[in-house]
C-alpha cells in the first residue's frame, strides 16, 4: 500500500514556519521574499492562479503562502516547468521538511528534463526526513539514474523506513545490468515479505549478471505460501536464464497451482526467445 503523505492543515504548517524565526538568517531570508513581492519582481513562466512557481516559492519563504498551496501550484504547473528546476533545486536544501519534500516530487513530474538535480537528489537520500529521502529516490527514479548514484541508493534498501527501501528498489530495478553491485542487498530483500515483489522485479531486470541469487529465487519459487510471488521469482529466473535457472522453472511445471504452472512456462519461453 503507497504511504500517505502526513497532514497539517494551513493554520500548523505557517505556525510552523513562523515559530522558526529564531535565526538571523531566516528572518533574512523572510524579509528577502516579502522584499521581492513588495518590489513587484517580474516573475516568468507557466502560471497557477495567476502566479508562478518563483513567485509561490517567494510567497510561502515570506510566510504567506501554506504548503497546500505549494503543493497545488507545483504540481498543476509541473508539465511546463523546466524552466524552473534550477528554482526548485534551491528548495531542495530548505529548512522545512514539507517544502524540501514538494520540490523533490515537482523534479520527479517534470523527469529526465530536470536531470541537473540529480546531484542535490542523491544528497537528499540521507535527509533525516523518511518522506524526502523515499520521494528524492522516486524523483531519481524518473529521472534517470547514473551509475555513480547506485551504491548510495543501494544503501537505502537497508533503510529504516520501508518507503525508502520500496523506493530504492524501484529506482535500481530502473537501472537494470549496471546496478549488478546492489545484488546482495537485494537477495536480502528477499526474505522480507512486504519487499519481496519489488525485489524480484529488479532482480529480473539485472538479468544474467545476478546468477548468485538464483538459488533464493528458485526456493521462493517453488515453496512461498503467497502465489503471487512465486509467480514473480518465475518472472526473475527466467530473465537471468541460467542452467540453473531453467531447472528451476522446470520444476515449476509440475507445481499444483496453475499460475505457477503458467508463470514458469511464460518464464522458460522468454529465456529461450
Amino acid at each position: 500500500m503507497a504511504r500517505k503523505n502526513p497532514t497539517l492543515s494551513t493554520a500548523e504548517i505557517l505556525k510552523a514556519v513562523r515559530s522558526a524565526d529564531v535565526d538571523d538568517v531566516i528572518i533574512f531570508e523572510r524579509e528577502t521574499a516579502k522584499q521581492r513581492l513588495k518590489q513587484g519582481v517580474r516573475y516568468t513562466g507557466p502560471r497557477y492562479s495567476g502566479r508562478t512557481i518563483e513567485e509561490w516559492m517567494d510567497r510561502a519563504d515570506a510566510g504567506l503562502a501554506s504548503i497546500h498551496d505549494i503543493r497545488k501550484a507545483f504540481y498543476r504547473i509541473t508539465p511546463k516547468a523546466k524552466e524552473c528546476v534550477p528554482s526548485l533545486m534551491r528548495w531542495l536544501s530548505h529548512r522545512h521538511k514539507h517544502f524540501r519534500h514538494v520540490a523533490t516530487r515537482t523534479l520527479g513530474l517534470i523527469g529526465p528534463d530536470a536531470a541537473d538535480a540529480t546531484d542535490e537528489l542523491a544528497r537528499l537520500l540521507s535527509d533525516a526526513d523518511s518522506f524526502v529521502r523515499g520521494e528524492a529516490l522516486a524523483a531519481l527514479e524518473k529521472i534517470g539514474v547514473r551509475r555513480t548514484e547506485v551504491a548510495k541508493i543501494a544503501s537505502c534498501v537497508v533503510d529504516s523506513d520501508k518507503f525508502v527501501q520500496r523506493s530504492a528498489i524501484d529506482a535500481l530495478a530502473q537501472v537494470g545490468v549496471a546496478a549488478a553491485e546492489a545484488v546482495p542487498k537485494l537477495m536480502a530483500a528477499l526474505d522480507n515479505d512486504q519487499l519481496i515483489g519489488h525485489a524480484a522485479n529488479a532482480l529480473a531486470a539485472i538479468g544474467p549478471k545476478e546468477e548468485a541469487a538464483v538459488p533464493v529465487l528458485a526456493r521462493i519459487h517453488a515453496n512461498h505460501e503467497f502465489v503471487e510471488y512465486r509467480c514473480a521469482e518465475a518472472a526473475a529466473l527466467g530473465c537471468i536464464g541460467t542452467d540453473e535457472a531453467i531447472k528451476a522453472l522446470q520444476n515449476g511445471l509440475n507445481d499444483r497451482r496453475k499460475e505457477v504452472r503458467k508463470a514458469a512456462a511464460d518464464a522458460i519461453k522468454a529465456a529461450q526467445q
